[in-house]
């Protein structure tokens, strides 16, 4: 995330957003999207695109960019790394049912990166 999607995101409409992209859940849904190779922004358009179209148009395409910058942020952390085409560059995937984003990264993840994300939950480990 550059600095301009820091700066958004401490403005109180960027706030908003950042909760949103940040909640715990949705860190499983973005590394189900890219083991399913969607956008792994697809799991929190949902919830998005409300928040987005309340937004003057001058911004929405701004905040569109530091959400996915942020989910970018996030996969990273989960281990990600963005998918890349035959050709070497980025890949990148439709977004499919919403109305603001259109199109978003695609990650690669490592096989045990669900179980790690999801090891807090599993009550069989001691």
């Amino acid at each position: 995330m550059n600095r301009n999607h820091a700066a958004f995101f401490k403005t109180p409409a960027g706030a908003v957003l950042e909760a949103i992209v940040r909640q715990p859940y949705h860190r499983y849904g973005y590394l189900l999207m890219s083991l399913t190779n969607q956008p792994a922004i697809n799991a929190a358009t949902w919830e998005l695109d409300a928040r987005i179209a309340s937004l003057p148009a001058a911004k929405r395409g701004h905040a569109k960019q530091a959400c996915g910058a942020l989910v970018g942020d996030i996969m990273v952390q989960l281990g990600a790394h963005r998918a890349r085409t035959r050709t070497g560059r980025p890949r990148s995937g439709r977004i499919r049912g919403s109305d603001r984003f259109t199109t978003g990264a695609v990650w690669t993840v490592p096989r045990n990166a669900l179980a790690a994300a999801a090891g807090p939950l599993r009550s069989d480990r001691p």
